[in-house]
């Protein structure tokens, strides 16, 4: 395993022991959601590989100056 994993994953050690699948995914459906918008592949990687929705959606919408929504 490639250091930045290492690094990744015990990171997102609280993740691992979620309450329940569904915590677990949604939390990796959100993981996912923010490599991406940040453009980190590796991260994408590591997201995808632990199941994460590849058709999640955020259902937030920015302004230029304010957050509109959840």
């Amino acid at each position: 395993m490639a250091s930045w994993d290492k690094d990744i994953m015990a990171s997102w050690d609280e993740d691992i022991s979620a309450s329940s699948d569904e915590d677990t995914m949604a939390s990796w459906d959100k993981k996912l959601l923010t490599a991406a918008y940040e453009g980190n592949i590796k991260e994408v990687e590591l997201c995808v590989k632990n199941r994460a929705n590849l058709e999640c959606r955020n259902f937030v919408i920015w302004t230029d100056t304010i957050n509109v929504g959840g």
